[in-house]
This record gives structure tokens, C-alpha cells and sequence, in this order.
């Protein structure tokens, strides 16, 4: 299971609670600001960086396991890559494809600060967990971390042309000597 603070190993589908923080208040900045992190590779970093600073970061993980935890390299079965960027996390399995699953992520963003995701377009609103619609008062930040933005197109439109020339396209100043 996760532990905060400590590499992370295995996951659980339990809540641990929140242990309480040796810092004294105003040490940390984002102590009791409370996240629920479900990013995948491209945002796991987003959520430590939060936890360093202080918050009550809930990495929510599917019942086979981030797919993180099976990218190399490896030391004694852990991926070293998944520990990094999920040091300092609490971690609980959910299957949020499930009625129950989606119930309970809902009840825990309502008492969340911040919600990272990295779903693709869509997706969440396929399982039910359309951001738009779900009632998180005014409180949240939803933290997406997907490229370019929640739409391709949208997001070249506003991309730099060095951008642009990255993903292979062209564009306006696409053509100028470097």
C-alpha cells in the first residue's frame, strides 16, 4: 500500500487517514489543501510537487494498477519511475467504472481542493464524471494534463511555431531559418 511520505510500493483500497503533518502551521504552504490525484505518467508529477509542498495529496489508482507502476527501471519489483513521481501520496484503488466506484470518487472530490486528471477528451464523461457537471461548489481547481489542451486542433491554434514544428505540422513562422 501507499505511503505517504515514504516510496511507494503497492496500493490499497483503503483510505489511510491523513497522518498528522510534524510541520509546524505556516511551515509548508499547501498544508491542508487536500487533492485528489487520478493523472496518469503525464501528470503524476503535478500531485508529488503539491505533496512536497505540504498537501494532502489521494492518488487514486485502478484496480490492476497505475500503468506507471510498470514502466522500468526497476529496483527489488518497484518501478522507479512510479516512486518518484508518487513519493509523499496517499494511494487508495478505485474502479470508478462501477457504480460504486464513481460514487465514491464523487464523495471524495467534494471534499477535495483540487482535482488532477488526465483522461482523455471525453472519457470522463463516457463514465459518468463529466468535470462540468459534477456539484464540487466553487472551491476546485481541476488540474488536466493532457498536450496541447482538451482539443488537438484547439490547442495548435495557440501553440508556439516551434510547437507546431515539435508534432510535425507547419504554421504561421513555421518557415523561418533557425
Amino acid at each position: 500500500r501507499c505511503e505517504r511520505f515514504a516510496m511507494v510500493s503497492q496500493h490499497s483500497d483503503e483510505v489511510e487517514e491523513a497522518p498528522a503533518s510534524g510541520a509546524r502551521p505556516g511551515a509548508l504552504p499547501l498544508v491542508g489543501l487536500r487533492v485528489v490525484d487520478m493523472a496518469d505518467e503525464k501528470g503524476e508529477l503535478c500531485g508529488r510537487l503539491l505533496a512536497d509542498l505540504g498537501a494532502d495529496v489521494l492518488r487514486i489508482e485502478p484496480p490492476d494498477g497505475a500503468r506507471s507502476r510498470r514502466i522500468p527501471p526497476f529496483h527489488d519489483g518497484t518501478s522507479l519511475y512510479f516512486a518518484v513521481r508518487n513519493s509523499n501520496k496517499r494511494c487508495m484503488t478505485l474502479d470508478t467504472t462501477s457504480d460504486p466506484g464513481r460514487s465514491q470518487l464523487r464523495a471524495l472530490l467534494a471534499g477535495a481542493d483540487v482535482w488532477i486528471e488526465s483522461a482523455r477528451p471525453g472519457e470522463l464523461a463516457n463514465d459518468g464524471l463529466d468535470p462540468a457537471a459534477l456539484d464540487h461548489g466553487d472551491h476546485q481547481v481541476e488540474v488536466r494534463t493532457i498536450g496541447l489542451g482538451p482539443h488537438l486542433l484547439l490547442g495548435l491554434q495557440h501553440a508556439t511555431a516551434l510547437a507546431r514544428l515539435g508534432l510535425g505540422g507547419g504554421g504561421q513562422g513555421a518557415d523561418l531559418a533557425v
